[in-house]
């Protein structure tokens, strides 16, 4: 299957759109055809319609989009976990985020590992 001629508006840049569109999408928190997950894809309604309808076509044209999404999503998981623990975790944990730079669930004690799943603050979701 061929592209569609691509609108005028998504012409430039059209790589980093479709960027904005995966991360929404890896998320698997919206449907992609809900009007809030284009919101939050910051895309005019025609750019995101466009990906839509041109999704595996742009995926095979640029191939690395999802290895990219996964390491910015990767990148804002251990932001949001540091920031978690930097508030709410015991010392040992926020010293661990102090002295590491990609911290994972898996960096943590038992204690602080408890407080993050009770936790239903938007900073960070488990995904649970």
């Amino acid at each position: 299957m061929c592209l569609k001629p691509i609108p005028k508006e998504l012409q430039e840049k059209l790589e980093e759109k479709l960027i904005r569109y995966e991360l929404v999408r890896q998320q698997g928190k919206y449907n992609m055809l809900d009007k809030k997950a284009r919101e939050l894809t910051g895309l005019s309604e025609a750019e995101y319609m466009y990906i839509v309808s041109n999704y595996e076509e742009l995926m095979n044209k640029y191939p690395y989009t999802k290895a990219k999404v996964k390491e910015r999503l990767n990148y804002i998981m251990s932001a949001n976990l540091s920031k978690y623990i930097a508030i709410n975790g015991c010392e040992k944990c926020r010293q661990q985020v102090c002295e590491k730079l990609d911290v994972s669930i898996d960096d943590l004690c038992e204690e602080c590992k408890q407080k993050l799943k009770q936790d239903t603050s938007p900073l960070f979701d488990t995904g649970t």
